[in-house]
């Protein structure tokens, strides 16, 4: 769903299973110009029907997109299962051979700043590696780690250090 604040910005919001804790939902910038959304109909083994938008075809170079359905424990860089907005944006990445992207890592603000460093590095690698085993080749991705330097949520409180804890991704202009 796309609203638009009083200043007529858009959001896009996304779907029940992008919830916080509290049950609200997240919010993300849009670019102002019009965003023609494709849908995708993906049946899983068990015969449900899930419907995805494309990832890949509303974002434009170097805008972040945040991987919402990532959760990071704090001091971990694990992706420990399966992930369907990753296997998404894996198969729109192997059908788009055109298309390069960045992965950044993100840490909340507990611990040593050279750890916390390391740390989103190594977040934004799992993510590629991830990526890579489902067939994207691995020189279309480069990785950085912000460390706990762009927060985007307060760190004073656990929730906002959870949603600090975090890996974004942008296309990489050609």
């Amino acid at each position: 769903m796309v609203l638009l604040d009083d200043e007529n910005e858009p959001y896009a919001m996304s779907n029940s299973d992008d919830q916080s804790a509290d049950g609200y939902f997240r919010f993300r910038k849009l670019p102002k110009q019009s965003i023609d959304m494709e849908t995708i109909e993906m049946m899983d083994e068990s015969g449900f029907k899930h419907h995805y938008y494309t990832m890949l075809s509303e974002e434009e170079p170097g805008v972040p997109y945040e991987l919402h359905s990532i959760v990071f424990e704090s001091g971990a860089s694990d992706l420990s299962r399966q992930n369907d907005e990753l296997d998404q944006l894996a198969r729109e990445l192997v059908e788009s051979p055109e298309i390069n992207i960045k992965i950044d890592g993100h840490t909340d603000n507990v611990g040593d700043l050279k750890q916390n460093q390391s740390l989103s590095l190594k977040r934004a690698e799992a993510v590629k590696a991830y990526l890579v085993a489902k067939g994207v080749p691995t020189k279309r991705i480069v990785c950085q780690g912000f460390g706990a330097s762009k927060p985007i949520a307060a760190n004073a409180i656990e929730k906002g250090r959870s949603v600090n804890r975090r890996v974004e991704f942008s296309i990489v202009e050609q």
